[in-house]
């Protein structure tokens, strides 16, 4: 089932100790077969870019995509 959140529910959420300790969980499957972490896409737009990063794990079951102006 798929999680929508804003930059407001991150404040919410999560703290720096929080973030840094699932970055460094999340590096430690990288070496994992199945686990891609897509580059940055930006598609240009008349005023500005829609940008596009994905990642997944199929270690974890799990895959994540973030999309903003």
């Amino acid at each position: 089932m798929p999680l929508f959140i804003n930059e407001d529910d991150v404040d919410e959420l999560v703290d720096m100790n929080d973030a840094i300790a699932a970055l460094e969980e999340g590096f430690r499957y990288w070496q994992c077969e199945g686990t891609d972490n897509l580059p940055r896409q930006r598609l240009p737009l008349p005023e500005r870019a829609f940008n596009l990063m994905a990642a997944s794990s199929q270690e974890l079951d799990i895959f994540g995509h973030k999309a903003y102006f």
